[in-house]
């Protein structure tokens, strides 16, 4: 009984700390995205086609999140 309530706490906090991280990712990546719609709408409006400009807004998108 011990052994299940032990495995049970231990399961709340990892849940915990797991959900606290991917908010602090949601939160981290959010401005990253809007730099990604903004180089995508850019590059639409410039005449490219979808593929390319998908391209470049993935790489605006990486670098974003990298800092750069």
């Amino acid at each position: 009984m011990k052994k299940m309530l032990f495995t049970a706490i231990a399961l709340v906090a990892f849940a915990g700390t797991s959900i606290v991280n991917a908010k602090e990712d949601l939160i981290r990546t959010k401005p990253c995205m809007q730099v990604y719609m903004e180089t995508y709408d850019e590059c639409a409006d410039l005449g490219m086609d979808a593929a390319d400009c998908t391209s470049e807004a993935n790489a605006a998108y990486g670098e974003c999140l990298s800092g750069n």
